[in-house]
Order: C-alpha cells, then structure tokens, then sequence
C-alpha cells in the first residue's frame, strides 16, 4: 500500500462485472483498499452489457484513488487485480466478465482523460460525476 500524501495523483477508475457483480466488485473494493490511499466510491449501478444478447447486465461503480504509480504503471497494477480476481485475457467466455477496472482519467494535480470514450456511456457518466462532479465536463472535453 502506498502513503498518500497531497502531492500524490488522484485517479478515477470505473469498475464492472456481469459475473456475481456484487462479490466482485466488493473484492475489488478490497483489493484497492489494500493497495491504494483514499479510496472514494460511488454508488453502484445495473447497466446492459455492450456484447447484448445473452450476456448478463453489469453492475458498475466509479472509484477515486490516490497513488504515486506513473499512469502505465498503475495500469498494469489495475491489471495484476483483475487477474488476482478471476479475469482472464482473451476471457474464455466473451460474454462474462468477472471483473473491469478502467483508469478513466488522472484528477489532480491536472486533469487528463486517458478513457474518455467511456465517459460516452450514460451510466459511467452518472458514477463518475457523482464522485468528480463539476470536473466531468472537463474530462469529456479532453
């Protein structure tokens, strides 16, 4: 776990899963306590899966963190949680997914949107403004 500090980045990830939802994504609640400073989150919401069909519906929820990692680097952190809970890359079943946590965007110490194609989805909009607020159409304009 790192010690955050006020010079430390702040992040903001969204997570999902259509795979027990709710136990997964309460796993990796835990999974960011442990790893990170100043966890924040939003409420959680259902959403369809992109992949339609048959695929179950998602649960979703935003995250705020603080962290010294470098934005590649935390990338690849958020990647080591996901495998420690279950995702595997190419996904035997394209239409579960057991977990998805995406760096959406760095919020201080300067904004920078690193997913803002995610900030499309209505859902992803609504998590994460309910934890950014007056920053989200600051992101979606990068």
């Amino acid at each position: 776990m790192t010690t955050a500090t006020t010079t430390e980045p702040r992040y903001l990830l969204l997570l999902g899963s259509n795979s027990s939802p709710e136990r997964k994504l309460d796993l990796a609640v835990a999974g960011l306590r442990r790893r990170f400073e100043g966890l924040q989150l939003s409420q959680r919401e259902q959403s369809r899966a992109r992949e339609g069909g048959d695929a179950p519906d998602y649960v979703n929820q935003a995250a705020l963190i603080r962290s010294e990692l470098a934005p590649a680097a935390l990338k690849l952190a958020l990647r080591e949680l996901e495998k420690d809970l279950g995702r595997r890359r190419p996904s035997p079943d394209p239409l579960l997914c057991p977990i998805d946590i995406d760096l959406i965007a760095q919020i201080e110490p300067r904004p920078v949107a690193f997913a803002p194609e995610d900030l499309a989805d209505p859902v992803a909009r609504r998590l994460c403004g309910e934890l950014i607020g007056d920053l989200l159409p600051v992101l979606r304009g990068l």
